[in-house]
């Protein structure tokens, strides 16, 4: 019997052992996170900002916020797409010569946002196979 309690005894100890180590392992992940993430910093119209690639070589101004946490850039090749602000990079570089909030104005409408949109297809057409172009007639009829 008293062989009974000494295997309780261990197997409570190992289980005391068990919880520790794992409040300890949370403790360290919790603290590995946070000592990397920190809060972006805001980015307001005509801030030079890289895009996100294999590098963030490419150089894009930003044109206008697009939702809470996106906006719209604009590339040194005239082309604007939207971008999530985790994939924009400030830097303290001066904007391009050709790109300017006036012309990202005037431009920034139906046409350039037309490849923001959702890509999902259109329905088709209803097809038409030669009947009656009105139900009504091919009842009277």
């Amino acid at each position: 019997m008293l062989g009974d309690k000494g295997l309780n005894l261990e197997k409570a100890i190992s289980m005391c052992k068990a919880a520790e180590t794992a409040a300890q392992v949370r403790v360290n992940k919790r603290r590995q996170y946070s000592r990397s993430h920190r809060p972006l910093p805001t980015l307001e119209r005509d801030d030079v900002v890289r895009l996100k690639g294999n590098t963030w070589s490419q150089k894009s101004t930003v044109t206008a916020p697009a939702g809470p946490r996106s906006f719209f850039v604009r590339t040194n090749n005239k082309t604007t797409s939207r971008r999530k602000r985790h994939h924009l990079l400030a830097t303290k570089e001066n904007p391009s010569p050709e790109v300017s909030s006036s012309d990202t104005d005037d431009e920034l409408n139906d046409e350039d946002r037309s490849h923001t949109r959702s890509r999902r297809k259109k329905p088709a057409a209803p097809l038409n196979l030669g009947g009656p172009k009105d139900s009504r007639e091919h009842l009277s009829g």
